[in-house]
This record gives C-alpha cells, sequence and structure tokens, in this order.
C-alpha cells in the first residue's frame, strides 16, 4: 500500500518518506530460511506530496542484503540503483532537477526481473528526500585519519570502516584514486592516510590491515562545519615471518569485465589487506600487476604473479 507523505514546509529539511526496514521480494520462495514465506512488499511504491524542486535534491535509502540488479524512480525516472552488496549500508542518490513534480510524487524502488535473475530477499527502508545536494548532505563535516603501527609510529596501509548510528555502513565525502579506494562505507588507504566527509552526527570508526594486525576504534560525534584529526594504532599480532599472505584468484573490472573493482583500486586494497602475493587471474589475459603497483606506489608491499583463468566450454581452469 503506498503511503502518502505531507511536504516539508520549510526550505531546507527533509521528508522521511519510509521509516523502518521493509522485507521485499518480488517472486518465488525465500532466498533462506531467515526469511518469512511472504514479503511486507513486492516492491516499494510510495506516494508523497512535494514541491517542485529546482536543484538537486538528495534521495536516502537503507538497504540490507541486495544480490540482484533494483532499480530507483520516481515519477517513472530513473535515479539510480540499489548497490549490489550484501551489507547493511546507508547510500545517496541525486534526485535532478525538475524530477520531483509539484503536488503528488512516485517513489519506486523494484527488482529489474530479467532471464537470469534470481530471488532476492531484501530489506529496504528508512528513505528520506533532502532539499539539498548529495555533495552538501555528505561534506557536513569533516574527518581526517591516520593509521599507524603501534610499535613503529609508521604510516600503515589499511582499511577503514566507518559505521552510522543506525549499524549501517555510512557513505562518505571521497572518491576512489591517488591513495584511496572508496565504497559506502568502506575507506581503503595506500599510505595510511585519509580525509573524508561526513552528515553531521555520530559514528564508530574502525581501522585494521588483514588478520595480522589488531583492528583500533573510536567514537566520534560530528556537527556542521566541524572538522576532526585523529590517529588510529594497529598492532601487529602474529608473527607471520618466513609466511607469505597469498590471494590466489585476484579479479579487476578492468581486465575481467565483472566485479566492481578497477585494477587501480585493486593495487590498494591488496596492500590494505595485508596481501603479500596476489595472483592474477582474470578472464583469458596474462595481467602484469607491477606497472600498476608501481604507478600506485604500493609495490613495496607485495610481489604480483602473472596468472591466467581460461574460460572455456567445461569451466573456468586457473593457471
Amino acid at each position: 500500500m503506498a503511503l502518502i507523505v505531507v511536504p516539508c514546509p520549510r526550505a531546507h529539511c527533509e521528508q522521511v518518506l519510509i521509516s523502518g526496514l521493509r522485507h521485499v521480494r518480488v517472486e518465488g520462495p525465500p532466498e533462506w530460511e531467515e526469511f518469512p514465506d511472504s514479503p511486507d512488499e513486492r516492491f516499494i511504491d510510495v506516494k508523497f506530496k512535494s514541491s517542485k524542486n529546482k536543484s538537486e535534491r538528495a534521495l536516502v535509502v537503507q538497504q540490507q542484503d541486495v544480490k540482484q540488479r533494483w532499480d530507483v524512480t520516481i515519477n517513472g525516472k530513473p535515479i539510480g540503483r540499489l548497490r549490489i552488496d550484501e551489507n547493511d549500508m546507508r547510500v545517496y542518490f541525486p534526485v535532478p532537477a525538475n524530477v520531483v513534480r509539484e503536488g503528488e510524487n512516485v517513489l519506486r524502488v523494484e527488482q529489474a526481473v530479467q532471464r537470469n535473475s534470481m530471488t532476492d530477499d531484501v530489506r529496504i527502508g528508512n528513505i528520506r528526500l533532502l532539499d539539498r545536494k548529495v555533495e552538501d548532505v555528505l561534506s557536513e563535516a569533516s574527518c581526517e585519519l591516520t593509521i599507524v603501527d603501534a610499535g613503529s609510529g609508521k604510516s600503515l596501509p589499511s582499511r577503514i570502516t566507518v559505521i552510522n548510528s543506525d549499524g549501517a555502513l555510512q557513505s562518505v565525502a571521497a572518491s576512489s584514486g591517488d591513495n584511496l579506494a572508496v565504497r559506502p562505507g568502506i575507506i581503503y588507504t595506500s599510505n595510511g592516510s585519509a580525509r573524508f566527509g561526513l552528515p553531521a552526527g555520530s559514528y564508530t570508526v574502525f581501522a585494521g590491515r588483514g588478520f595480522e594486525y589488531s583492528v583500533d576504534r573510536i567514537e566520534i560525534t560530528l556537527t556542521p562545519g566541524q572538522s576532526i584529526q585523529r590517529t588510529l594504532k594497529l598492532v601487529r599480532e602474529v608473527d607471520t615471518e618466513g609466511l607469505v599472505a597469498c590471494d590466489t584468484h585476484v579479479h579487476t573490472l578492468t581486465h575481467s569485465g565483472h566485479g566492481d573493482a578497477t585494477v587501480e583500486e585493486r593495487m590498494i586494497t591488496l596492500a590494505a589487506e595485508g596481501i603479500e602475493m596476489p595472483i592474477a587471474t582474470d578472464h583469458n589475459a596474462h595481467v602484469d600487476h607491477r606497472p600498476f603497483a608501481r604507478q600506485a606506489n604500493v609495490s613495496q608491499y607485495f610481489t604480483p604473479v602473472i596468472g591466467n583463468e581460461v574460460t572455456s566450454r567445461i569451466g573456468h581452469v586457473n593457471l
């Protein structure tokens, strides 16, 4: 059943289109036993009243357990797609000018059922429409982090995870490039430094580096316009002298055409997770990661191996 939402009376404010999470499945039996036989909805369909948006607005959605394509539209116009990611995360979509009409509007989130589509039980909700650009919302405050080795004090490549007060991964104002590889709530840094924006609010921030290091965490509360600096310290917990940390099956979007990590991003994540011998296994291609590692200034952290995932009619063979 559609939900009617009254318009927001103030100039800069938010409209809550859905409060809480809804279990959504377009058709078929439950994907897992943990899901009920019958979902709350087959798709999200919300009617709301608003004023016409003369400039970009931000649509905020919390999503969980998304493994198939889900399209987001307002008044039948594409706004974006949910991220194909099983994690609990808060994502943001720019709503272009003139998409929201004066009066009644319709928000719809629906799985794109295709020939090879599978049953996808998801939870979607806590949807808000903000009267500001996405960039402005995510840049209300800023955070600069430095991750160091607790023993030597030297900076470490690492993974940073940002969790909001709802327990979901929080999208940040930062982009992949230079020393960062960025996803909602997750920032990989190749040199131990990261600067990013966040909406005002309270967060738990974690830093780690693979299985050999400890995890450090901090609790932060940010107000609009605030900028903070923090240092997190990681302890080398496991002595791995004489051993090598391997990933024997490394793909990239650049050379395999699937996944979402470019080869440049992959160099950063390998260093940040402490992988010391990655083996490239892109499909039907011999890929040498060494020039990409040098370009990213991370060649000191791992020794790449050239491999190939040969794709044939009888299966995929890794060499």
